[in-house]
């Protein structure tokens, strides 16, 4: 789709002009009563008591888990053994999860089951209260939102990229409401200055940010990060983790993060699935990421170290006759 067409889908009545008025006015637009009530940019839940928000006729709101996984499994075409295999997986508001493994682990296969993006073959999701199964495509993507890796990056300007997000919650077309809650995201994402420019022509660290900014403008409860911050440098990264605590924290959005890099996980995230062939061997909080538990994981040694607080983990070299997959794990120091 060209830029132009984009631009079209999704422009406020009135043309260019009129979405950047509506864009400049932002969170200083005229807040309907519903809006006094508590909507914010993560949904109906008030974000502060961690609960979430079931889509029942009643309107009710229940205390659980946004996501509760049980018993997932899942097989490609031909493949030597399941790609999921038995993986329970609860994520908590406000709380970041973070998904560590190999390449080939299955955890990017495990982040698309969660939202039913992909078919499990067993297993049960349950998304805020409802069996996923139960749930229309629309309805699911009100509740959950998931920021897959970047194939190319759109010639959309950001903001129409941004807004985009409310496609779920429309009926017809975006409202001065959607243009608000689109704004606010990309204000809360720092890249107000960038609103009017094509995706093409940021910087990667900025294009991550405005794909946040889109996953939030859908309101999720449960938001799933495939690899936010690869081919990031280390600020770019640092900042995209931080927003995703931040946004997590204050909002009472249940987040899961596929990642490689085990010390910015370690640096950011609260709680710590460790997958290896499918199967999920560990999750817990920070003391459940031992030498013993990664060695497992990753198949190599490693140590845990500590600076300040924070736990750094490190990779041993192989030794001459080491090899990956190789290791007992009975001998591996916790």
């Amino acid at each position: 789709m060209s830029a132009g067409r984009t631009r079209t889908a999704v422009a406020a009545p009135g043309g260019h002009d009129e979405r950047g008025r509506r864009f400049a006015k932002g969170r200083a637009s005229e807040r309907s009563e519903e809006d006094r009530e508590g909507v914010g940019i993560a949904g109906d839940a008030n974000p502060t008591d961690g609960r979430a928000a079931v889509g029942n006729s009643a309107g009710a709101v229940r205390d659980c888990a946004p996501l509760v996984a049980t018993g997932l499994r899942f097989s490609y075409r031909k493949a030597e053994r399941p790609t999921v295999n038995d993986v329970s997986l609860t994520l908590q508001a406000g709380e970041v999860t973070a998904v560590l493994g190999n390449n080939g682990s299955g955890k990017s296969t495990l982040v698309s089951l969660l939202l039913g993006h992909a078919r499990a073959e067993g297993g049960s999701v349950v998304l805020l209260g409802d069996a996923i199964e139960s749930l229309g495509r629309r309805e699911v993507a009100r509740r959950g939102a998931c920021m897959r890796q970047e194939a190319q990056p759109s010639a959309a300007t950001v903001y129409d990229e941004v807004i985009v997000g409310r496609k779920p919650h429309l009926t017809w077309g975006p409202t001065q409401r959607d243009h608000r809650i689109a704004a606010e995201a990309i204000e809360r994402l720092g890249i107000a200055h960038v609103a009017e420019r094509p995706c093409d022509q940021l910087s990667g660290g900025e294009r991550q940010k405005v794909r946040l900014a889109r996953a939030l403008a859908q309101q999720p409860r449960v938001l799933l990060l495939d690899e936010p911050t690869s081919a990031l440098d280390p600020h770019a990264q640092v900042e995209v983790m931080s927003l995703v605590t931040q946004v997590a924290r204050e909002e009472g959005i249940a987040v899961a993060v596929v990642m490689h890099d085990v010390n910015l996980a370690l640096r950011f995230c609260t709680r710590f699935a460790l997958v290896r062939d499918g199967i999920l061997l560990s999750c817990g909080d920070a003391r459940s990421v031992t030498a013993q538990s990664l060695q497992l994981t990753y198949g190599v040694p490693f140590q845990v170290a500590h600076v300040g607080s924070v736990p750094v983990a490190i990779p041993l070299p192989l030794g001459p006759l080491d090899h990956p997959g190789e290791h007992d794990p009975a001998s591996a120091q916790a």
